[in-house]
């Protein structure tokens, strides 16, 4: 990380993590992609889903814990606004997952959905629950009521300190609830009137100074060289790769074929010990008769 010409985070206890990390000081807090780029692309997306339904209660669930206490939750949040809820969960999440959903929501479960009818379900949902980092991003940029509930567990959890950083720059920390076992006015929060105004102007502010330093970055002329400098090293890296994996196979094969030769000549040793066996087994044989004669010849 060290070589890096610039390096930013999107939360705020990842600067100070990564500054310890590398002993720099020149590692800033800027906003998540997400927000970089004109809206219009999403309305543009939007307009390509598939589906139409409208104004339901969305949820977007990533953690498997506490799953009935979240079915509960939605479903009084859907009642509260007294429309339908659908659920989604993680597209790459495992079988396991998915079965859980299913199991809990039944068909309100969508299984599957293109970028395009999430986008939709966001834009256009009554409000929003979820324990999504970007499902909170999208909310945010939709201007969509929401909570975010979210499990954390004993381990230290970058998703959360994510989903703090976010909502300490925008002034909503009070929509994060930990733990969903917890009694918490989550109802109150939710129907809690959000100056969206005041949100955009604090994105706003902050999407300037990380398109800013983005552009900066990228113009900026490389401290180790130019283009032409970074082909040359990564080229020299990749001949070295390759020099050092040829060199270990020739160590491999140098053994093997030692190992070989070991192997020969100690099969040449064995042969060796059994035509001697046989050679001592034959005068052995052949003594043996002779004294039985004798011994013969004596009795008769």
């Amino acid at each position: 990380m060290k070589r890096f010409d610039a390096i930013a985070c999107r939360e705020s206890s990842g600067v100070e993590e990564a500054k310890k990390a590398t002993n720099r000081d020149d590692i800033v807090h800027v906003m998540d992609p997400v927000f970089l780029c004109n809206p219009d692309i999403y309305e543009k997306a939007i307009k390509e889903a598939d589906i139409q339904e409208r104004n339901v209660f969305f949820a977007y669930i990533w953690q498997k814990k506490y799953m009935q206490e979240r079915h509960d939750l939605i479903t009084r949040a859907a009642e509260l606004y007294n429309v339908p809820y659908r659920v989604c969960g993680n597209p790459n999440a495992a079988s396991e997952m998915k079965e859980y959903l299913k199991h809990y929501f039944g068909d309100r479960f969508l299984e599957r959905l293109s970028v395009e009818d999430w986008l939709h379900y966001i834009k256009t949902c009554s409000a929003y629950i979820g324990d999504s980092y970007h499902g909170l991003c999208f909310a945010l940029i939709f201007h969509r009521p929401f909570v975010i509930v979210y499990n954390v567990p004993k381990s230290k959890n970058t998703s959360v300190n994510r989903i703090e950083s976010l909502l300490k720059l925008v002034g909503l920390e009070d929509r994060l609830f930990i733990n969903p076992k917890t009694n918490q006015d989550w109802n109150i929060v939710l129907k809690k009137p959000i100056d969206w105004q005041d949100v955009d102007n604090r994105l706003e502010r902050i999407k300037n100074f990380s398109v800013q330093w983005l552009k900066e970055v990228l113009a900026a002329k490389s401290k180790e060289g130019n283009a032409e400098d970074y082909i040359r090293e990564a080229l020299y890296r990749k001949v070295n790769e390759t020099s050092s994996k040829t060199y270990k196979n020739e160590q491999n094969i140098s053994l093997l074929m030692k190992e070989k030769e070991t192997i020969a000549r100690q099969q040449v040793e064995i042969d060796q010990l059994r035509n001697e066996i046989a050679e001592l087994r034959g005068t052995l044989l052949m003594r043996i008769y002779f004294k039985l004669r004798k011994i013969k010849r004596g009795l008769f």
